[in-house]
């Protein structure tokens, strides 16, 4: 099974903040899964206040309806 990444960190950093992505950052994830990969997804705790809020994102990227 492969095992993917994903960053919110430079779509709140440098495309909403307009500022370079700290290399330190505090946030939430969330562990996800289909029958071929599995993805671990990160966002800033100020994008995202709610682990909810992470899979919607996800989910919409993914061009799934949540």
């Amino acid at each position: 099974m492969q095992l993917r990444f994903v960053d919110y960190c430079p779509l709140y950093f440098t495309e909403l903040r307009e500022q370079p992505v700290p290399s330190h950052r505090e946030g939430k994830f969330v562990l996800l899964r289909n029958a071929a990969t599995r993805y671990a997804v990160f966002s800033p705790r100020q994008l995202s206040t709610y682990h909810a809020n992470i899979v919607e994102r996800f989910l919409w990227g993914q061009g799934i309806p949540g």
